[in-house]
């Protein structure tokens, strides 16, 4: 039977294309799935990753043996250079920034121990009670033995100011509340205060209210000291804000003793405005006819406005009533 010969060029082609395409089929194996991975890694990736909110913390600075609040206690948030008081209930809030959560909470209070909290512990606490109560033991002193003959300390509380209970016999005392909500800046009047005796502290602050309107009026009352004749720097730890029912007239004589202010020089009383149905008007205060001599009126649209000195323009008259009382020890 005849043999066929097959060409010697046939194997060999056949062969070479082989070995290429094992060869190209090997190297796409082998880099397909570090390319498959690299393609679908970095989405995972950032899908996974997801910001941090910032979380509040919300407490209450308290004596350690009668559990009683301590008032405007001094919180500071260690390494991050702040620092806020608590309010007159010892209440506090504090956004904790996700930086925060490892710094140190350190709590101050004049006659206590400075207490430290760690921010982590009282997030976790918060979230298992929802009630902290940050304690600070009072301070132990020791003193050498002294004898002390005690002298009793009398105040004469005197009126300065301007139409002091002119006008009206209806008074009127209101104290100030922490849990007024915040408004927006409003417009702001006040009266420089003379004191022709110093130093003083400081017992309450009383105005003239020609009428409060239909619905009530929120006003926040706060102390500047002078610069140039003009109001240049708060005094008071907060501003003292009270609500005044609707309808009410009269003298509004609010309290001021809790912040323990002891004047040194002249001080201008200022009255904001912050009714957001009305607005401060030629009604709105007891205005006199007459202008004491030494009686400035402060008057500005808004905390962002500069402080000008005024005449008659705004309330239509010579002045309005403004004055404070003040303790002199006898």
């Amino acid at each position: 039977m005849p043999q066929h010969k097959i060409p010697a060029t046939v194997p060999v082609i056949s062969i070479r294309m082989m070995r290429y395409l094992l060869c190209t089929a090997c190297l796409c194996f082998l880099c397909m799935p570090h390319a498959v991975q690299a393609s679908v890694a970095l989405p995972e990736k950032i899908s996974n990753r997801s910001p941090k909110t910032a979380a509040t913390i919300k407490g209450t600075v308290i004596d350690k043996e009668t559990r009683l609040p301590i008032p405007f206690a001094t919180i500071s948030v260690v390494a991050h250079k702040m620092q806020f008081q608590a309010n007159s209930k010892g209440a506090f809030t504090l956004a904790v920034q996700p930086e925060m959560e490892q710094a140190i909470l350190q709590v101050s209070s004049l006659g206590y121990e400075t207490g430290e909290f760690a921010v982590a512990d009282l997030l976790r606490q918060q979230k298992n009670t929802g009630n902290l109560k940050l304690a600070l033991a009072p301070k132990q002193e020791s003193l050498n033995m002294v004898e002390v003959r005690a002298r009793s300390r009398k105040w004469k509380p005197i009126k300065v100011g301007y139409h002091i209970d002119e006008g009206t016999p209806i008074h009127h005392e209101i104290y100030p509340s922490d849990t007024i909500r915040k408004k927006a800046p409003g417009q702001e009047i006040g009266s420089r205060i003379v004191l022709k005796k110093k130093p003083a502290k400081l017992q309450s602050v009383s105005f003239g209210l020609a009428g409060s309107g239909g619905e009530r009026a929120v006003i926040r009352i706060q102390l500047y000291s002078l610069k140039d004749d003009k109001p240049h720097r708060k005094l008071l730890s907060a501003p003292a804000t009270i609500a005044i029912p609707a309808h009410h007239t009269g003298w509004i004589t609010v309290p001021l003793s809790n912040y323990d202010l002891t004047l040194q020089e002249d001080v201008a009383v200022v009255l904001e405005w912050l009714t957001e149905t009305s607005t401060l008007t030629t009604s709105t205060l007891m205005a006199f006819a007459t202008h004491p001599k030494d009686q400035l009126i402060y008057y500005r649209e808004s905390g962002e406005k500069p402080w000008q000195i005024l005449k008659s323009t705004l309330i239509n008259s010579r002045s309005f009533g403004m004055y404070v009382t003040l303790l002199y020890e006898k």
